[in-house]
């Protein structure tokens, strides 16, 4: 269990780097699986890695405080920070005058303006972290501010205003930590400026008054753990979604496996500075099949008290419990087994008119891009033609019903099933004894915009030829099509043939057919021509596996 300390540097570095790194691939692309962190955030992570390996969870807060005051770091992380900040110590710890029986500390992060060769920016005003402890540094209130700290490169800009964090919290004699904390942030936003690729501008986006709380609840045996987040509104490509709820608690953790859990990564402190990650982890597995095996004694569970937003008036939520139902310590080994055992129970509701709202915003946009809507039909037709769409293939499919015009789902998984509203669902499955099919598809795609996405069910591919099918053969064929603004696919056809031309015309037929959800960029549909490639090997399922 970390400290109060380390999870409020934690807070502060997460905010910082998720800021720094999201800024700096937005001009990317084609960003890599794994940006490297710019200076500034390279900086903060070496850091806070250090600050974090420096800490004893056994030792009082206020000694560590006064041991963080006095650190010096690595000749590494120390020319990181001095080529960011022109110097080592950008935390500083000073001691306060405090009430009788009191200690009190104030933590400050130096400001930051910094520009980066690659035309990227950083500026943060200074960042103040109160600590007010009792003298034997077991109980501690926190509270601290940062006015603002943005990111921005060519590409984008973001940015944080308005950030509070506050908490009270106390050690119990089994050195467990209970308490809670809250973190607000007034607004973050992000703006895009027009670039050659998006002449118009990115998505230019807001999130106001975020306000995430936890709280650690101490029981004789167990311990809760309960996160809650609200988010006033959020807006995007001119529209608002409000009142985002969030809400989620973790119960039943054995107490004991807690606190037998910190001792040993405490123990081994030392021992795991030294090590990779991946030796690391290897070195703790055998704490968390510990930590495992306790949970599924205790009943653990992931308790969805309510997951909701409202759009246009409208509220939409999901309600649920994950949990593991008849696991066995053997199971802890085996993944595939462990994902059997998870009994996870979700209502999902939907009202009808955000569906039709949602549907509305999507024609307006389609009919617009157009100039008018297909087939002569109105925006309010599209648009109510889209909500009988949906709503008829979840209900008419029996995953949904519909009460006092709310779209109802019970979302089940036991037993490694699937089931909505009591109907299994299909899960995608290797074939047995071969591999699947490869499926390259590529497009046109602009950069920054969203792929064209196939409706399901609107078209079903043909099976391979008998021959293949009997005989067990290899195939490998190819075709091309545009999918037009309005989801429509246009001029189907064979680009290398397969050998079997019975079996290509009418794999060219049913892609005619299909139906997309258009790209989309800028919030506008646009056509994108498709090339697609399928292959069939020895062992392989009996239908091609369709385009997204």
């Amino acid at each position: 269990m970390k400290t109060v300390l380390s999870s409020s540097l934690l807070a502060a570095t997460l905010l910082t780097t998720t800021l720094l790194a999201t800024s700096a691939s937005a001009a990317e692309a084609t960003p890599p699986a794994r940006p490297a962190p710019g200076p500034v955030a390279d900086a903060m992570q070496s850091a806070m890695r250090e600050i974090q390996a420096a800490q004893s969870p056994a030792l009082p807060v206020h000694v560590q405080l006064e041991r963080l005051g006095a650190m010096r770091y690595s000749p590494e992380t120390a020319a990181k920070l001095r080529a960011v900040f022109g110097n080592e110590q950008p935390f500083t710890v000073e001691k306060r005058p405090a009430k009788p029986g009191r200690q009190l500390y104030r933590m400050r992060l130096q400001p930051l303006h910094y520009a980066d060769k690659d035309d990227s920016r950083v500026d943060w005003d200074e960042a103040l972290l109160d600590f007010d402890t009792d003298k034997s540094g077991t109980t501690v209130d926190f509270s601290g501010r940062w006015n603002m700290l943005a990111a921005s490169d060519p590409a984008m800009r973001l940015s944080a205003e308005g950030i509070s964090l506050t908490g009270r919290q106390r050690r119990s004699p089994d050195k467990l930590w209970f308490g809670n904390g809250q973190l607000r942030i007034a607004r973050v936003r992000g703006e895009s400026p027009p670039t050659p690729q998006t002449p118009n501008g990115g998505m230019d986006f807001s999130v106001n008054d975020l306000r995430t709380s936890w709280r650690t609840i101490e029981r004789p045996k167990t311990v809760d753990m309960q996160l809650q987040q609200r988010i006033a509104s959020i807006d995007a490509a001119g529209e608002k979604v409000e009142d985002v709820r969030f809400d989620m608690r973790f119960v039943n953790l054995d107490r004991a496996a807690m606190v037998e859990l910190q001792a040993a990564g405490e123990r081994q402190r030392e021992q795991l500075k030294a090590m990779t990650p991946e030796q690391q982890l290897a070195a703790v597995m055998p704490m968390l099949q510990t930590f495992g095996k306790s949970a599924l004694v205790r009943g653990s569970a992931i308790e969805i008290d309510e997951i909701s937003a409202r759009f246009h008036g409208n509220k939409a939520s999901i309600r649920g419990r994950v949990g593991l139902q008849g696991a066995v310590e053997a199971d802890l080994k085996n993944v595939a087994a462990l994902v059997k055992k998870i009994a996870a129970r979700f209502e999902i509701r939907v009202p009808v008119a955000m569906v039709r709202d949602i549907s509305g915003i999507v024609a307006a946009r389609q009919s617009a891009q157009q100039g008018a809507a297909p087939n002569g039909m109105s925006v309010a037709q599209l648009g109510q033609t889209m909500t009988d769409v949906v709503v008829g293939k979840l209900v008419g499919a029996g995953y949904a019903r519909i009460e006092n015009d709310v779209l109802v789902s019970t979302v089940e998984f036991r037993n490694g099933k699937l089931s909505a509203n009591g109907k299994e669902v299909a899960l995608p499955q290797a074939p047995a004894g071969g591999q699947a099919p490869v499926s390259n598809q590529r497009s046109d795609l602009p950069p920054g915009a969203l792929q064209a996405r196939r409706i399901e069910d609107s078209c079903r591919l043909p099976d391979f030829p008998d021959e293949v099918l009997a005989q067990d053969k290899a195939l490998s064929a190819g075709f091309a099509y545009r999918v037009n603004e309005s989801g429509t696919v246009e001029n189907a056809r064979v680009t290398a043939p397969s050998g079997y031309p019975a079996w290509d015309r009418a794999m060219a037929e049913v892609l005619g057919q299909c139906r997309y959800i258009p790209a989309l960029q800028d919030g506008k549909p646009i056509g994108l021509q498709v090339d697609w490639s399928v292959s069939r090997t020895r062992g392989g399922p009996r239908s091609p596996v369709p385009t997204p």
